[in-house]
């Protein structure tokens, strides 16, 4: 295996619970390891159908841009 036969992956940030708020700093550690170690992609999800604890995805995409300088967000 050379590598250019890597496979890009993502990984989701931690902003929802169900029963309270993530802290915000997990987030943030989250978001720099992943970008530590090579991942490609940090993406968020809205919460629409259950009674879980989520913060804005627009605003933890724009606070985890503040924090990293190469992974890509979605």
């Amino acid at each position: 295996m050379t590598l250019k036969d890597q496979i890009p992956l993502g990984v989701s940030l931690p902003h929802r619970a169900p029963d309270h708020p993530v802290p915000v700093a997990s987030i943030s550690e989250v978001a720099q390891r992943a970008e530590a170690l090579g991942f490609r992609d940090l993406w968020v999800t809205d919460n629409t159908l259950d009674h879980a604890s989520c913060l804005d995805s627009l605003t933890i995409l724009t606070y985890v841009a503040a924090q990293t300088t190469t992974i890509r967000l979605g």
